[in-house]
């Protein structure tokens, strides 16, 4: 018969639109690796909707450093070079204690580190941050 299959290889998959084409049973292999490919694509899925709400919180919150005041009550020293020489990137991460910013405005008192932050829009805020004391254990 002209244009009938001679061989298994030229036999194509039906469809409901083809009543005319046989139907080639797929291999146990295919359906195997259709079913990782689905796995794989729904476990990527959930892992970038896991993640992406982690990147976009660690969005740029950038500012500049304005003025950067260290100290309590009416004794504040300022030190705003101190404070930049400590920005790595944009990220600014250290313990505000004496030692961290070279001075002790007030001796044996709790003080406070003030920065003075301008953001992209030229808004300023101020961010406030207490002294982490060390204390030492009782012997």
């Amino acid at each position: 018969m002209a244009g009938a299959p001679s061989s298994n290889s030229e036999l194509t998959q039906g469809t409901a639109h083809s009543p005319h084409k046989q139907v080639v049973p797929t291999s146990p292999c295919l359906t195997e690796r259709r079913f990782a490919m689905k796995r794989l694509g729904a476990v990527l899925t959930l892992l970038l909707l896991a993640v992406f709400p982690v990147f976009a919180r660690a969005g740029p919150k950038s500012g500049e450093l304005i003025r950067a005041d260290y100290g309590s009550g009416n004794n504040w020293v300022e030190v705003t070079e101190r404070v930049r020489s400590l920005i790595h990137g944009d990220s600014l991460n250290f313990r505000v204690d004496n030692n961290t910013l070279g001075v002790d405005s007030r001796p044996g008192e709790v003080k406070v580190l003030r920065l003075q932050i301008q953001d992209r829009k030229g808004r300023t805020r101020q961010l406030t941050f207490q002294e982490k004391l060390r204390r030492n254990p009782r012997r």
